[in-house]
């Protein structure tokens, strides 16, 4: 979209904290439906391609980020309490509970259970209640839950309507009873159309049905502009890549439902909080990891996600400028972690590129006129190593090399590593840690490129599915 809006009323924002019992949004936040800002983007389950699916650090790292945040809602075996889950079982999302629907699970069992990781290797989330989510977020962000069975249905009403937020929740249904049902309490009413016209625009405006969601798959533009001329909002579903979000008919709607909301939306500073609550925040450190304006090199590599680095590894090398990072001045410490996909291959490294005029120009492994770089990469093998290039010369390597007493990530298996380079003018002091084993070493003989952007290196895993990439980038000025 061109100008996605998360849940802000205006310029301001804020984040989640560590804990989802205790939300500070901040201020412009938008608490009611009345105040969202068009184009919208609601993060679908919480971004699966990212974080756990339809689990609270889903939910709260899409908050944090500014998206409205989407939950598939289903009752338990007691008929009464309602959970967060879009399959009709558990098989494919959950671990740590039988098998089998989600209607016949009791509430301990719910709670005892946890959900799969987005990336392989990753961190397993906490499944959602309901009334914790209303308990937590309502009458804080505005919530977007979808209805699927009347029984649900009558239950979701009760817990809004004695919690007075119906303007706080946009509810959304394919079911057309259970639309007016809904909207008939008073809260705010989305009807999910695979075709248009599903049902006459006069009639569900006479419902009180004030969004529809449209299949981006069989709308027109026409059909979009329709329904808006009509007086409805209409919402696109569902995005998963950047150019779907761009299509023709998803810029015409006033928001799209989006699988990965940090990689379809760019003109918002995107942050991921710390769901997990752990210190570690996947996309920059909490600062942008996206802006305007961002170039990223071909192939496309990204910074976080399921779909990282390559959709069709390659293991050809590539760089993805930084330009959040602004000028790199020495001294200066730089940061990240790694994660290595699986491989066999232990010369596979990954680290940064210092590029003078990076905004202008792309950076060549080898010799190139005008080139004046610094690279400086971790290996698999726990080699930590560097090299310059200057102006049309071969690399020269910096020395000495010393990697540690065993491999950082076993050959054919997943890891990660954290990474951090210390620059102080002539040296250059790096550091790892991954697997049990910590690696330093102390590079001399630097020739500063001067002035320069931040490139991110990775060398693109062979193998299928998992890449690996890049995440928690920070750039520290020291004193």
């Amino acid at each position: 979209m061109d100008t996605p809006a998360g849940p802000r009323a205006g310029a301001g924002g804020g984040g989640v904290p560590r804990s989802t019992a205790a939300v500070s949004p901040g201020p412009g936040w938008a608490t009611r439906v009345g105040d969202l800002v068009y184009p919208l983007t609601i993060s679908h389950r919480g971004g699966p391609n990212i974080y756990p699916e339809n689990s609270w650090e889903a939910k709260s790292g899409s908050v944090s980020a500014g998206f409205v945040p989407e939950f598939d809602l289903q009752l338990l075996a007691d008929g009464r309490t309602l959970v967060s889950c879009h399959d009709t079982t558990v098989d494919r999302t959950m671990t740590g509970i039988a098998s089998g629907p989600v209607s016949t699970k009791t509430v301990p069992e719910w709670k005892r259970a946890r959900i799969r990781p987005a990336i392989p290797g990753g961190r397993e989330g906490r499944p959602i209640l309901w009334d914790e989510v209303l308990d937590t977020w309502g009458g804080v962000v505005v919530l977007v839950p979808e209805l699927k069975d009347p029984a649900g249905a009558d239950v979701f009403v009760a817990g809004v309507v004695r919690r007075g937020l119906q303007s706080s929740v946009l509810a959304q249904t394919f079911d057309q009873t259970i639309a007016r049902r809904i909207a008939a309490a008073g809260i705010e009413t989305m009807f999910l159309s695979h075709r248009y016209p599903a049902e006459p625009v006069e009639a569900l405006l006479a419902a009180g049905i004030g969004f529809v969601g449209a299949d981006l798959a069989h709308w027109t533009t026409a059909d979009v502009a329709a329904g808006q001329a009509a007086g409805l909002r209409v919402l696109g579903f569902t995005v998963r890549t950047r150019a779907e979000a761009m299509g023709a008919v998803a810029q015409a709607c006033d928001g799209v439902f989006s699988d990965d909301a940090w990689l379809t939306t760019d003109s918002i500073p995107v942050q991921s909080g710390d769901p997990f609550g752990d210190g570690v925040k996947p996309f920059g450190m909490g600062q942008p990891y996206r802006s305007p304006g961002v170039d990223v090199l071909d192939p496309p590599l990204r910074l976080a996600g399921r779909s990282l680095g390559f959709s069709a590894p390659t293991g050809v090398v590539t760089y993805a400028r930084a330009p959040w990072a602004g000028t790199v001045e020495q001294p200066v410490r730089v940061a990240m972690r790694v994660h290595f996909g699986p491989s066999a291959d232990q010369a596979e490294d990954a680290g940064f590129v210092l590029l003078r005029d990076a905004a202008g120009r792309r950076f060549v492994d080898g010799p190139a006129p005008g080139q004046d770089a610094l690279v400086l990469v971790v290996g698999r093998d726990g080699r930590l190593r560097g090299w310059s290039c200057t102006d049309g010369s071969p690399p020269l390597p910096l020395g000495p090399t010393s990697p540690p007493a065993a491999p950082l990530v076993a050959p054919g298996a997943e890891g990660v590593v954290d990474f951090s380079v210390v620059l102080t003018g002539a040296t250059a002091r790096l550091h790892a840690q991954g697997g049990g084993t910590v690696g330093d070493v102390l590079l001399d003989g630097i020739t500063s490129p001067g002035p320069a952007g931040l490139l991110l290196r990775w060398p693109g895993t062979r193998a299928p599915g998992f890449p690996g990439f890049i995440s928690d980038v920070t750039v520290v000025p020291l004193a």
